[in-house]
């Protein structure tokens, strides 16, 4: 069986490379780092359930409120329940 003969390994003589996230990361300012951290936490699937939980919560309420109060007065403004969506 033949052998195979492979060349000599390329040698590595250039500088190591540099992560530029890291680089980046020591540069930025304040407002940068404050501003990544607000995109993260809003971004989040987390903020995102919970923020559709609140708004499904409100709407429930405001047509309680709303039925509520047409039973008191015996009619259904449908104007200010398009408003509501």
């Amino acid at each position: 069986m033949k052998r195979l003969s492979f060349p000599n390994p390329f040698l590595h003589t250039h500088p190591a490379v540099v992560d530029i996230n890291e680089i980046l990361d020591e540069q930025a300012s304040t407002g940068e780092r404050a501003a990544d951290w607000i995109a993260t936490a809003v971004g989040s699937w987390r903020f995102i359930i919970g923020q559709s939980i609140v708004l499904g919560v409100w709407a429930l309420l405001n047509v309680t409120v709303e039925v509520a109060q047409s039973r008191l007065s015996r009619k259904f403004n449908s104007r200010q329940a398009a408003l509501l969506f």
